[in-house]
């Protein structure tokens, strides 16, 4: 298993697909493409998730941090 740590309390630990672990690490996935900022932006916030919680509200709500 490989672990994407960016940061040492929260981190993906495995994906579903190759091609999602590819765009996860910045590589190009044609498949992707036509989402490829969005999709990056919200893998990006379940990897920086701490709590359930923390998945409720978009990063750009959250006034806490």
């Amino acid at each position: 298993m490989t672990c994407h740590v960016i940061d040492w309390r929260s981190k993906i630990c495995s994906f579903r697909s190759r091609e999602t672990e590819l765009l996860f690490i910045d590589e190009d996935v044609p498949r992707f493409r036509a989402i490829e900022r969005r999709a990056r932006r919200k893998l990006l916030h379940l990897h920086r998730a701490k709590t359930l919680h923390d998945l409720r509200y978009r990063p750009a709500t959250d006034w806490k941090h």
